[in-house]
């Protein structure tokens, strides 16, 4: 948050206009808390075992506060609830929650769209007068707290600038604020709009039209991405990589979406062949998958879209379970669970998955009490489940893939996702870019590209996958 924020500083002084005590803070604290309200949202934060809740690291606040300074501050503020419940071995940190008076105070700035651009902050609160000439965050954070510089990444740089198309999110506003009022006057609109789904789409809108709104790089959010400890990056704050899917569609209108295909069932299918284990369900499936995805939804009454969620879950370890807290129950609910773990082809699936995740496990030897993934860093085994380890190994392949995806065609890319990217243009070299991650990874990985990106309004109200 210091280093490489990007701050609103309009978002500031709000702040510093609604919140007892907090115009009496020096700057950097000013700045330093408002990115954490901001942040407190994101999806990147969201705690791993509290929905709805945050979470920030100990030795994050100690090093931007100083020791013990943040719980003081919060103390005097109460700008957080905090649950003094986290665990080391299971690696979660003190769920955080905006109190009320200050989530109301955050609703109330994005609860209208800007008007005059916002100058953006450095995390000390000096202006910022340019935008990053590398998106990616120079450093990481290891499980220890220590900085170290971030794994591979350093052929080429990220584009820091993400163009925001203003009138299409504008029109996607308008659209939901219309179909709102019209269901509430008329009650017979075709489509069924829930408040609370309209008010988070609306929120999520306005947020990106605040933060693109700015001074230094208009029209365009700029983007940080830290690298996580397998390898990933995950966008920072108020980001395009982490939005709602309509939302992130609208604002990237008429770019494509570049895909690994089935990514992480292609790369676990290879790692099992080259540990000598055929898999023959999930090579059905890698083959056949939209047919597939579409003959369970039509069996289980779920959407081909719930039905990849599902798939993609399993392969990172979802249990079996009813309770309706666990990841598939979640998706779908509890009824559609017990039905989809009843059925042939997902109980053939779920076993070809258990088999290949043992032998890839087995397959790999520990590297000084850790498993190092391709991407050459090490997870600690201590404490972790085979999940945990298998998505340590893939997400590693993954990043080495879409790094050398990036450095193809660099200039034509806007946005990093996870297993793909978005780009300028729908005729890049579909052929060069899977050469060139064969040769980075050693695995064959197949790259589609999307149709033009257009946000579906109907989508946005109704789907609740």
């Amino acid at each position: 948050m210091t280093r490489d924020a990007y701050i609103s500083d309009a978002f500031r002084n709000h702040l510093a206009s609604t919140l007892v005590g907090f115009p009496a803070l020096d700057l950097k604290m000013q700045s330093q808390l408002a990115s954490m309200v901001t942040q407190s949202a994101a999806r990147f934060r969201q705690h791993s075992h509290m929905p709805g809740w945050a979470s920030f690291s100990y030795l994050d606040l100690a090093k931007q506060f100083g020791r013990e300074k943040f719980n003081q501050l919060n103390a005097q503020l109460k700008i957080f609830d905090v649950v003094d419940d986290w665990s080391k071995v299971q690696g979660r940190t003190k769920p955080y929650k905006l109190a009320a008076h200050v989530e109301a105070s955050r609703m109330a700035f994005y609860s209208n769209l800007p008007t005059a651009p916002t100058k953006l902050l450095a995390g000390d609160g000096e202006i910022r007068h340019k935008p990053p000439t590398n998106a990616l965050i120079a450093k990481r954070t290891t499980d220890t707290g220590t900085e170290v510089t971030r794994a591979g990444w350093s052929e080429k740089p990220v584009q820091s600038q993400v163009p925001v198309n203003v009138d299409e999110l504008k029109r996607l506003e308008h659209q939901i604020q219309q179909e709102t009022v019209t269901q509430t006057e008329i009650r017979n609109s075709t489509v069924q709009v829930d408040p609370v789904t309209a008010g988070y789409f609306l929120y999520a809108i306005r947020t990106v039209l605040h933060h693109a709104n700015n001074t230094i790089s208009p029209g365009c959010l700029i983007h940080k991405y830290q690298q996580s400890s397998s390898g990933r990056m995950y966008g920072q704050g108020i980001n395009l990589q982490s939005v709602n899917r309509q939302v992130r569609y609208a604002a990237l209108h008429g770019l494509w979406d570049y895909d690994i295909e089935n990514c992480h069932y292609s790369i676990l299918h290879q790692m099992a062949a080259l540990a000598g284990l055929q898999c023959p369900v999930i090579e059905q499936y890698l083959n056949n998958k939209t047919s597939i995805r579409n003959g369970l939804a039509t069996d289980l009454g779920l959407t081909p879209r719930q039905v990849k969620k599902v798939l993609l879950a399993m392969i990172y370890g979802a249990s079996l379970s009813e309770d309706p807290t666990t990841a598939i129950p979640s998706l779908i609910g509890v009824e559609p669970a017990r039905s989809l773990y009843e059925h042939l082809f997902f109980k053939a699936l779920a076993a070809d998955i258990a088999k290949a995740r043992t032998v890839v496990l087995k397959n790999h030897r520990s590297f000084r009490g850790g498993l190092r993934n391709l991407r050459g860093l090490v997870m600690r085994e201590a404490g972790k489940e085979a999940r945990h380890k298998l998505a340590h190994l893939l997400q590693g392949v993954e990043s080495v893939a879409l790094e050398a995806a990036h450095n193809v065609c660099a200039e034509r890319i806007v946005l990093l996702q996870h297993d793909g990217f978005t780009a300028t243009t729908p005729d890049l070299n579909l052929a060069l870019i899977e050469d060139a991650i064969f040769k980075a990874t050693g695995y064959s990985l197949k790259i589609s590209v999307s149709s033009p990106l257009k946000a579906d309004f109907h989508a946005a109200l109704i789907n609740r996958d």
